[in-house]
C-alpha cells in the first residue's frame, strides 16, 4: 500500500524492519525484491517507474538502499543485483575510484552472477571514459586496456566482447611531451548555471585559474526555471585539482570527505565563483575564468549534490549594463511631475492666503509677511515646468538613458565586430 500512495522511502523501510526481525520468514526474498525495485526506481527516475507512481532520480538514496540489501543478505540471490546498483549510483554521480571498487565487488563476490560480466566491463569502460572525456589520460587509458583484456579473457562469450573490442583503441600523444607528460589524475564534475548569452563558448573551451588550464567545458545546456519562470544555462566542467601543483595536490583532502566539503565551503565563502571572459577578441571566444571576488554575494554550495555546483559571477560589461539600468528604473518611478504639481497648488494656496492676510494684519508684522511672501514665490518659480530644477532632472534622466543605449550599442556591435579594438571601425583614419 505504501508504493502505491507514493511514499517508497517508508516503504523501503518497512521492508527493512521485516528482513530484519524475521530472516527465515517466506516473504524474505519477497521483500529483498521489493526494497531492490524500490531502489531501482530511485536510481532510473522514470516518470512512471514503480506502480504508477512518478519519482526523481536520487543516486545517495539509491546507493544507500542498495547497500541495505547487500549487508543484510549477502548470499541472497538479489544481493548481486544490489551491489551492481552500488555500482551504477556510483557511475552517475561520477566518482571513478569507488565506481571501480563496487563494480569490482560484484566481480568477487558473486563470480558467476548473471551480472557479473556486466560488472566487469564496466570497470573497464569508466577508465575509457575518464581517458577521452577532457583531452587524454594516459593512466586512465592504461587501465581500461587492462581491464578489457581481463574481460575478454574471463567472459569471451559475453554479448559485450564487440564493445570491448572496439574501446581498446587508444590515441598516440600528439608529441613526446604529450605522450609523456604526467597524468591529470581523476577529473572533478562540476556545473555553473549562467544568466547570460554563451554566445562565444564552446565544448572544450578551457577553465582558467589566473593564468592556470584547470580543466575544460564538457557541456552546455539550458534548463527552464519554473521558479524563476526564466531560463539558466547551465555549463558542466571537467576540472582537475592535480594541476596546481604537487604541494596543493599533497595538502588537499581526500574527494567526498568532510574535510573535502569543508574546504570547499571556505573557498566559495572567500569569493570563489566562476566568471565568463573573452579569451579572443577577434572571434569573440569565451572561456570560463575560476577567481576569487571577496564582495560577491554569500551562497551556500550543496556538497550532497550529484554533480557539485559552483555559484557565478556576471562579467564586467554586463555587471556595468545592469547597473546603468537598475539606477535608470529607480529615478524613472519617482513621480517628479506628481510632486511639482502638489507643491505647486499649495504655493498657490498659500499666495491666496498671503493677500488675505496682507489686508488684516497689523502693520508691524506686513514686514515679516513680506519675506515670506517672497520665499514662497521663489519655490513656486523654482518648481515651474521650465525652471532650471525640473530641466536638470529631466536631463538627468535622458543621460541615464543615452548611456545605457551607447552601452547596450557599444556591446551588440562588439559582438558583431571584435576586430574594431584593434583597428577601429570601417572609415576611421588612422
Amino acid at each position: 500500500m505504501l508504493e502505491k500512495d507514493g511514499k517508497l522511502q517508508r516503504a523501503f523501510y518497512e521492508y527493512q524492519a521485516l528482513v530484519q526481525k524475521f530472516p527465515r520468514s517466506p516473504d524474505f526474498e519477497a521483500a529483498l525484491e521489493a526494497q531492490y525495485n524500490i531502489g531501482k526506481a530511485y536510481l532510473d527516475g522514470k516518470r512512471v517507474d514503480l506502480y504508477g507512481v512518478p519519482t526523481l532520480p536520487s543516486m545517495t538514496k539509491a546507493q544507500e538502499m542498495f547497500q541495505k540489501i547487500v549487508t543484510n543478505a549477502p548470499y541472497s540471490r538479489i544481493a548481486p543485483l544490489a551491489q551492481y546498483g552500488i555500482g551504477q549510483a556510483l557511475e552517475k554521480s561520477g566518482s571513478i575510484t569507488a565506481t571501480v571498487n563496487a563494480y569490482q565487488q560484484v566481480v568477487d563476490r558473486y563470480p558467476n552472477s548473471d551480472v557479473a560480466p556486466n560488472a566487469m566491463y564496466q570497470i573497464g569502460y569508466v577508465y575509457f571514459q575518464a581517458s577521452r572525456e577532457t583531452g587524454y589520460d594516459q593512466t586512465a587509458a592504461v587501465r581500461a586496456q587492462e581491464a578489457f583484456e581481463d574481460f575478454l579473457l574471463r567472459y569471451p562469450n559475453s554479448e559485450k566482447v564487440p564493445q570491448a573490442q572496439d574501446n581498446m583503441t587508444f590515441r598516440l600523444g600528439s608529441d613526446e611531451g604529450d605522450a609523456m607528460r604526467d597524468p591529470d589524475g581523476t577529473p572533478l564534475r562540476v556545473v555553473m548555471n549562467f544568466n547570460q548569452s554563451l554566445r562565444g563558448l564552446s565544448v572544450g573551451a578551457p577553465v582558467d585559474f589566473r593564468g592556470i588550464v584547470l580543466g575544460q567545458v564538457t557541456n552546455i545546456g539550458i534548463e527552464y526555471d519554473p521558479k524563476t519562470r526564466n531560463f539558466r544555462m547551465p555549463v558542466t566542467l571537467n576540472l582537475y585539482p592535480d594541476r596546481l601543483g604537487k604541494q596543493a595536490r599533497q595538502s588537499m583532502p581526500n574527494p567526498g570527505s568532510a574535510a573535502s566539503e569543508d574546504l570547499l565551503q571556505r573557498l566559495v565563502a572567500h569569493g570563489l565563483r566562476g566568471q565568463l571572459r573573452t579569451g579572443n577578441l577577434l572571434t569573440s571566444q569565451l572561456y570560463i575564468a575560476l577567481d576569487f571576488f571577496p564582495k560577491a554575494q554569500a551562497v551556500k554550495v550543496n556538497t550532497s549534490a550529484d554533480t557539485l555546483e559552483l555559484p557565478t559571477v556576471p562579467n564586467t560589461l554586463d555587471e556595468l549594463q545592469l547597473q546603468v539600468a537598475d539606477i535608470a528604473k529607480k529615478l524613472d518611478k519617482i513621480p517628479f511631475d506628481e510632486i511639482g504639481a502638489n507643491l505647486n497648488s499649495s504655493l498657490k494656496n498659500a499666495n491666496s492666503l498671503f493677500k488675505q492676510l496682507d489686508t488684516q494684519v497689523a502693520p508691524e508684522a506686513r514686514d515679516t509677511l513680506s519675506a515670506a511672501k517672497k520665499t514662497f514665490v521663489d519655490a513656486q518659480t523654482t518648481l515651474q515646468q521650465d525652471s532650471p530644477l525640473q530641466s536638470d532632472v529631466h536631463q538627468a534622466l535622458q543621460e541615464l538613458t543615452r548611456t545605457l543605449q551607447s552601452l547596450n550599442a557599444l556591446s551588440d556591435y562588439l559582438e558583431r565586430h571584435p576586430e574594431s579594438l584593434l583597428r577601429g571601425k570601417s572609415g576611421d583614419k588612422p
